[in-house]
């Protein structure tokens, strides 16, 4: 979720499907862009299915597997009104992107959800007027 608006270069970006791949990939750090060591321990005995690879790095730059991202067109709100008590009347507005208009990237306030297989990135900010805030959290259950 960002707290500042983040330009659509610089967005959150996706490999589509990429959730439903067999191979389990190698996390990466934001700042080095280098893999997280992998926890070794003797307890624990790799399984096939926890076999860790390197991000197809080049497969992806090629243009092999679509990209998806974050695209907010113009906003339109769309108001409800409901009259509960005469002469008080409840108004319910939810504000939803169209078709059409200037392409923005995530504004602040936008909830961004996907799997956690999903292959996932964004470019870095090199910019030194503008900041990318985000907050991002994990959730398992």
């Amino acid at each position: 979720m960002p707290v500042d608006p983040v330009p659509r270069d610089t967005c959150v970006q996706f490999i589509a499907g990429s959730h439903l791949w067999p191979q389990w990939f190698l996390p990466r750090k934001f700042a080095t862009e280098k893999n997280y060591p992998l926890k070794d321990t003797q307890d624990e005995k790799p399984s096939e299915e926890r076999q860790y690879h390197e991000i197809p790095l080049q497969e992806i730059e090629a243009g092999k597997w679509p990209i998806l991202q974050w695209e907010c067109k113009t906003i339109v709100t769309v108001c409800v009104s409901k009259p509960v008590l005469r002469p008080r009347l409840v108004v319910w507005c939810l504000s939803l992107p169209v078709c059409g208009g200037d392409i923005l990237g995530t504004q602040p306030g936008d909830v961004v959800i996907f799997h956690m297989r999903t292959l996932h990135g964004a470019k870095g900010n090199s910019s030194s007027s503008t900041h990318r805030r985000v907050l991002s959290t994990r959730w398992l259950g």
